[in-house]
């Protein structure tokens, strides 16, 4: 078989120190016993995996869960492993301050990981213990500066705004003073509260303020002229970078690209399916040690699902879908497919169209989910 380059390769490390109150991702704390374990078992899913298909990464991401707490030797084992296109140039890990030493970070910078994705999320330390995070604005900062001290050029600050009681004025200065840290980019995510987290279970209970969706609002629409000011491309509803120096990874995701996820509850797509791995860690160890599939659900993606997709995703990015690249996809123009979604959507004025392509205004970029909404056309 002859190997197919571009795909996005994604691993899924499932532990964190501690759980924060808003998280409700697949991630679990107090488990360092299955550390050595889950590693083992990773080797034999991506040694599956490579049997199978013969692809290789244009990226890579460890992602999680805190990537960061495991031994930076384990993480180094499987990008060794990993066959890389002649085109990958990003190799990113995620990590939590707090959970970073110079040591593991050399070793990273040394074995070619050229990303470092932070988990500061605020430099507030009343709003860090409301969203139960490890670390303070110090250890933050701490974090960021070892981070440059081991070599790393390029360099992600993830923060989340419209915490509850958060005010404008608090959040300027987490901005202001994550900008003087000049990281490369910068994701802002507005908080989102699932029923079953703490956090979300203190709101629904009246013991914590919701969100204010105007303050949320407010928050947006400063930080992006203020980003914009300090030389910071939007690229991405939630992210903005400086030239050149947006997610080659998460790009691969937004133009519905394929993507090979493993580890505990990792997704993927390729060849027109959509595949998820067993969440649990101890089922995902069994299954990887018995030689049995890790694949929990499946889906095979329709046509119609696809250019769905297709669409949705690619107005994530601020430069929206173009014309051509719609048509070059699938034989099909935009226009045929969802003109009456398009123009309506115009309308409203949440979208806008030119001789290019279509991408969501200002206000649409706050409204998105009702956009997108518009095109999950059945059949």
């Amino acid at each position: 078989m002859v190997d197919i380059p571009g795909v996005g390769l994604y691993f899924h490390i499932p532990f964190c120190k501690s759980k924060c109150a808003y998280c409700d991702f697949n991630s679990y704390a107090g488990a360092e016993q299955w550390y050595a374990k889950y590693h083992t078992a990773l080797l034999q899913e991506f040694t599956s995996v490579r049997d199978r298909w013969p692809v290789k990464a244009r990226s890579v991401y460890f992602g999680g869960g805190t990537p960061t707490v495991l031994p930076a030797e384990y993480l180094i084992e499987l990008l060794n492993q990993a066959p890389l296109d002649t085109a990958c140039n990003e190799v990113s890990v995620e990590a939590n301050p707090g959970t970073v030493s110079s040591d593991a970070l050399r070793l990273f910078r040394r074995a070619g990981t050229n990303r470092i994705s932070l988990g500061m999320q605020s430099l507030d330390d009343r709003e860090l213990a409301l969203l139960g995070r490890i670390h303070d604005r110090e250890t933050a900062i701490q974090s960021f500066q070892l981070v440059r001290e081991a070599g790393f050029a390029n360099v992600n600050v993830d923060l989340i705004f419209g915490l509850p009681m958060q005010t404008l004025g608090a959040w300027r200065k987490t901005l202001d003073d994550v900008l003087l840290l000049e990281p490369e980019h910068i994701a802002l995510y507005a908080l989102t509260l699932e029923h079953d987290v703490p956090l979300g279970q203190l709101v629904a209970g009246g013991s914590v303020p919701p969100p204010d969706d105007d303050a949320v609002a407010e928050m947006y629409e400063w930080s992006a002229q203020r980003l914009h000011s300090a030389g910071y491309e939007h690229y991405e509803i939630s992210n903005w970078a400086l030239p050149g120096k947006q997610c080659a990874h998460n790009l691969i995701y937004w133009h519905n690209e394929p993507y090979l996820g493993l580890g505990a509850g990792a997704w993927s797509y390729w060849q027109g399916r959509r595949s998820g791995n067993v969440k649990a860690i101890e089922a995902y160890i069994t299954r990887c040690n018995s030689g049995s599939s890790v694949v929990e659900e499946t889906e095979l993606v329709s046509l119609s699902q696809e250019m769905a997709d297709t669409l949705i995703l690619g107005l994530r990015l601020v430069e929206g879908v173009r014309f051509a690249d719609f048509e070059a996809r699938f034989g099909l123009s935009l226009q045929q497919r969802y003109g009456s979604q398009i123009e309506s959507q115009k309308a409203r004025g949440l979208l806008e169209v030119d001789a290019c392509g279509i991408r969501l205004t200002g206000r649409g970029r706050l409204l998105g989910n009702e956009v997108f909404e518009q095109f999950l056309v059945p059949g």
